[in-house]
């Protein structure tokens, strides 16, 4: 039985996972974003908008930390598995912080709507 196999496995399934899971927080996110511009366009009286508009709000802005919490794991399982398989190689920490910044810039879309 070859170790290496076995032990492959469960990494590859993991990024399929995160890769699967933040597809879905993604899908999740634009489907909030429609909801919250259609109800700063509706007709609700402005107290109602305003509860309705700030959950939503919530409710996006939760997401998008989850979203940046998956990136930044899946970044983080990416550069150990490179650095198990390379581990002469010089600056991977480096490389490692600079995906996780780029990680956490990408996806720092917070909508700041006033009704």
């Amino acid at each position: 039985m070859d170790i290496s196999s076995v032990i492959s496995t469960p990494i590859s399934n993991t990024y399929s996972s995160t890769g699967s899971d933040i597809a879905s927080l993604q899908k999740q996110l634009v489907n909030l974003q429609k909801q919250l511009r259609e109800e700063l366009q509706s007709k609700d009286d402005e107290k109602t908008k305003q509860a309705k508009v700030e959950e939503l709000q919530a409710e996006i802005l939760a997401l998008e930390t989850q979203i940046q919490q998956k990136l930044a794991t899946k970044v983080q399982k990416e550069a150990e598995v490179q650095q198990k398989s390379s581990p002469e190689s010089a600056g991977t920490q480096n490389k490692q912080d600079a995906a996780n910044d780029s990680t956490v810039n990408a996806t720092t879309n917070i909508l700041d709507l006033k009704v």
